[in-house]
């Protein structure tokens, strides 16, 4: 029953959501306490018209308040939307503002390299997350005489390894010079296991007559996720050999970083040096200015 009052106004049914009118007519209207809201009935479902909180499943959001930066999320339970707010997390910043949220992460990639004989502390820098460590070594020298010929030297290893890393976390570094151990990465403040890309032998001097001498070996690498071995010099033949081509052995390519000292053939040459990094150096023939192994390098990239 509606009551009409020209002073107070009209007063309409009321229901609740679990007891409105079972079989109800198109514009059937009255006041739903559960929504807090007048409804009518549009001929297949209730819809509301004023004030409340007007349901999903009437065009609504079923929310009548907001903060800023809330979003409405769909829940199965129900079929509504529910409010949530965004959260920052590692590296990410969160902004709300009125009708706008701007999500921005600091976090981009930066990147330290240390040379051949460099060695220290590495830190961490502000916002790390990961840092992928790549570690080379030092190439071999290729061999030198006068009169002989020389193998070439070997390539340094490569290791690389991602770790898990936070802000402020150390680790202790050391790369390669030309001689003696290798390159490395040990714990700092961090613990782990020591990553080594060791340095390639040089080459051998002595090609003579009906002689063959092999080329340097490769540097091992250990303690990566990806552990390569350098390549070999190539050998030297002596005059009389089935190799009558007098030529000073090329040294090895570094797999990615460099690019070792071609061998040249005839006469007399100096040995070429190894190109980029952990590369080694050709042999010489009848010189005694071998090509030298190419630097030593370690990288951080943190992100």
């Amino acid at each position: 029953m509606i009551i009409l009052d020209g002073t107070n106004g009209e007063t309409f049914p009321s229901w609740t959501t679990a007891t409105r009118p079972a079989s109800p007519n198109a514009g059937q209207t009255g006041y739903n306490t559960t929504t807090s809201s007048l409804e009518f009935y549009n001929g297949s479902a209730w819809v509301s018209v004023s004030g409340g909180v007007t349901s999903v499943a009437n065009g609504g959001t079923g929310q009548t308040t907001y903060t800023d930066g809330q979003l409405l999320i769909g829940n199965t339970t129900g079929n509504t939307l529910a409010k949530a707010t965004l959260t920052a997390g590692a590296g990410v910043t969160i902004t709300n503002g009125s009708g706008a949220i701007t999500v921005a992460s600091p976090l981009a990639k930066n990147t330290t390299i240390y040379g051949s004989t460099a060695s220290g502390v590495y830190t961490a820098p502000s916002n790390t997350q990961w840092v992928k460590i790549t570690v080379v070594g030092f190439g071999g020298t290729g061999g030198a005489s006068t009169g002989l010929r020389g193998s070439g030297g070997g390539s340094g290893g490569v290791a690389i390894k991602w770790l898990s890393m936070s802000a402020g976390q150390t680790l202790n570094y050391s790369a390669a010079s030309g001689s003696g151990n290798g390159s490395s990465v040990s714990s700092g403040s961090l613990s782990i296991t020591t990553i080594s890309a060791n340095n390639g032998s040089d080459g051998a001097t002595s090609a003579y007559g009906a002689s063959k001498v092999f080329g340097g070996a490769g540097g091992t690498a250990s303690g990566g996720d990806i552990n390569i071995s350098g390549i070999g010099g190539s050998p030297a033949y002596g005059s009389s050999t089935a190799l009558s081509t007098q030529v000073g052995g090329s040294g090895g390519s570094c797999p990615g970083w460099g690019i070792g000292g071609y061998g040249f053939g005839g006469g007399t040459q100096d040995g070429i040096g190894g190109f980029g990094y952990g590369a080694g150096g050709s042999g010489a023939l009848n010189s005694t200015a071998p090509g030298y192994g190419a630097n030593s390098i370690i990288i951080f990239e943190a992100y």
